[in-house]
């Protein structure tokens, strides 16, 4: 809805500010916005940007998931491999 409104405000400062006809002016930033949106409504813009973020913060919990469990492999494999015993030091010599 931000950038909907973002165009809206710029199409608007567009025809206050521009030198030709208030109605070729509003002609033509009509057909800009339509450029710029597909000519959809802030409405349909607003759901697709939700969808868009939802499937972007769904793949980001998947990543996260799959981050942390490589992670706690990695980690019991090196705390395998680093295991200390109770096995007596070696004597130094004189």
């Amino acid at each position: 809805m931000g950038f909907a409104l973002g165009v809206a405000i710029g199409a608007a400062a567009a025809t206050l500010l521009a030198p030709d006809s208030g109605d070729k002016t509003r002609k033509k930033a009509k057909a800009k916005l339509d450029e710029l949106t597909g000519g959809k409504t802030p409405e349909e813009l607003l759901s697709a940007v939700k969808q868009v973020a939802g499937t972007v913060v769904d793949d980001i919990k998947t990543a996260t998931a799959e981050g942390k469990k490589e992670a706690a492999k990695e980690r019991k494999r090196v705390m395998e491999e680093n295991v200390v015993t109770d096995q007596p030091k070696p004597k130094k010599k004189k």
